[in-house]
């Protein structure tokens, strides 16, 4: 039950009275407004949960037949510090006066709707935060889109995104670019484009390749994060062992040969320079062998001191076959 206000279409304003503590308005005896003895108001609900709910099945002024429930809040004004700017503003009375965060759509010129958010620190002026403007783009720190998503930061934060995999199970996986439209393949296409003011430092290229500048590689090597150091094993029979061949990848779109080695010949004489993991998709798993470069790398530089071994051994006896003379 509830006490009414009903604005009746014959008999004008009809009030009832009872004490349930629930107060509806009513248009036509239809209930539009309910405050319940809680204080939660209800647009559309009889029942709400929360301080305000808005509930609709059709839409309503200014809205689309396809969303209903629309909320329009317009006060015809535009930009972010007119007063009165049309925008939902949110303010917490733990705050100084004047303080709060808004949601505003903009009409620009160019046509469409931009919708903003601001933060104001004063009573007088908002500060944009972030928006999306009229085409999808989302815009952190800055007004001009260049690209799907664009953040500045030259104030504030060190780092312009951040991605994070916060699970404790399974695999932690972050970041996932994906060309979802083609297949390059080549050197032009990019993952990752890394450009300071002056000109590009770092590329991961779609065919897989990595282009920087010489000499900035680096892997860490710190004893004091190693555990279980031992001396390695001979290489020098291995390595001969593993033939360098050419070949063209069965993607590969050019006739320019690769050099390389193929990693089950790899896997025969020294397995533990191989391992085996997903070269698919996660939708299409395809498991395939893969070298581990720097540990190759090693290898071949034991090889070499091995080499050194001999040649010194072989100095050592011809000089003595020289002196003997």
């Amino acid at each position: 039950m509830a006490s009414t206000i009903n604005a009746s279409t014959s008999s004008g304003i009809v009030q009832t009275a009872d004490t349930s503590g629930v107060l509806q308005l009513q248009t036509a005896s239809t209930t539009a407004v309910t405050v319940d003895a809680s204080q939660n108001v209800g647009i559309g609900t009889t029942s709400p949960s929360s301080k305000l709910e808005v509930y609709s099945t059709s839409a309503g002024s200014g809205g689309n037949a396809t969303y209903p429930g629309s909320i329009v809040i317009n006060t015809g004004l535009t930009g972010l510090n007119n007063t009165g700017a049309n925008g939902l503003e949110f303010k917490s009375s733990n705050y100084l006066a004047g303080y709060g965060q808004l949601i505003s759509s903009i009409n620009v010129p160019s046509g469409g709707t931009q919708l903003v958010f601001a933060n104001r620190q004063s009573s007088a002026t908002w500060t944009e935060m972030a928006r999306f403007d009229n085409l999808g783009n989302l815009l952190v720190g800055t007004t001009t889109a260049q690209g799907q998503a664009t953040f500045n930061t030259a104030t504030g934060a060190n780092w312009s995104t951040v991605s994070q995999a916060s699970n404790a199970t399974g695999n932690a996986l972050g970041h996932f670019s994906y060309l979802s439209g083609q297949s390059p393949n080549n050197t032009l296409s990019h993952f990752y484009y890394g450009q300071d003011s002056t000109t590009l430092r770092f590329a991961v290229r779609s065919n897989g390749g990595i282009a920087n500048f010489s000499a900035n590689n680096v892997n860490l090597s710190d004893e004091r994060e190693k555990k279980d150091i031992q001396l390695a094993g001979s290489y020098l029979d291995k390595i001969c062992a593993i033939p360098v061949k050419t070949f063209l990848f069965n993607d590969q779109t050019d006739t320019d040969l690769n050099l390389g080695v193929i990693a089950q010949d790899v896997q025969a004489v020294a397995p533990e320079l191989v391992t085996e993991s997903n070269w698919g998709t996660q939708e299409e798993p395809k498991e395939r062998l893969s070298i581990y470069q720097t540990d190759l790398q090693y290898a071949l530089m034991k090889c070499i001191q091995e080499q050194q071994t001999i040649i010194n051994d072989l100095k050592a006896r011809i000089e003595t076959l020289e002196g003997a003379k």
